[in-house]
């Protein structure tokens, strides 16, 4: 197996400030944004020629308390993937990710703790263009490899967070998501309608905010 890594970027994702541990003390729900860059591949088809690539990624969701120490929570996100085959094609897709959470947080002071979670990520093909030498146009027109519409995985996140005040708070987290399919097929050659054997693996840091919009204790 092969893995082709991508430069350090940044995301954030499946709550990953995930009410860190002051939104769950207080009791309260949270909503969380950021962005960043993130991609890798790992798969037994990644040969020499490919090469991930990334761009802009933003995500929101809301985090509600269970009690104490556990949460449940939803993401949404957009964001740009692709990779690059050298001197053949680029693809470059966009994708809606939908995820669910369960997360914990553990207090470091009284104004900073740090958050966990886990839980399943799907992800729907919004766009994705290839460009060659002919130019850009729509994957399921031109792309040698084609992206299929649905994704799927499992994504774990940590966090620090800190409270600016009892609604506010800013923190960094990471992010590793778990490919679990292969993401795209064969269009031309001898194994066209075959899987490309190819699975999202992301390693991602990032930045973002959390307020509360619920009444705390």
């Amino acid at each position: 197996m092969r893995v082709v890594t991508m430069r350090a970027g940044l995301v954030l994702g499946m709550a990953a400030l995930a009410l860190a541990a002051s939104d769950l003390r207080a009791q309260a729900s949270g909503f969380i944004v950021g962005g960043g860059l993130s991609t890798t591949l790992s798969g037994d088809d990644i040969g020499d020629g490919f090469e991930s690539d990334g761009g802009i990624f933003v995500s929101g969701g809301m985090g509600y308390p269970i009690n104490e120490r556990l949460g449940f929570g939803w993401s949404l996100s957009y964001g740009e993937r692709g990779w690059n085959e050298t001197g053949v094609q680029k693809v470059e897709v966009d994708y809606i990710g939908i995820g669910l959470n369960i997360s914990t947080g553990f207090t470091l002071s009284e104004s900073a703790g740090v958050g966990l979670s886990v839980g399943p990520v799907l992800n729907l093909k919004a766009k994705c263009e290839v460009t060659d030498v002919n130019g850009t146009v729509n994957c399921d027109d031109g792309a040698n490899i084609n992206p299929y519409g649905v994704d799927y995985g499992i994504a774990a996140a940590g966090s620090i967070g800190y409270s600016i005040s009892e609604r506010f708070g800013i923190g960094v987290g990471a992010q590793y998501e778990l490919g679990l399919r292969p993401l795209a097929q064969f269009k031309n050659g001898d194994r066209a309608g075959e899987d490309w054997e190819a699975k999202w693996r992301s390693v991602s840091v990032g930045v973002g905010i959390s307020f509360a919009i619920g009444g705390g204790s």
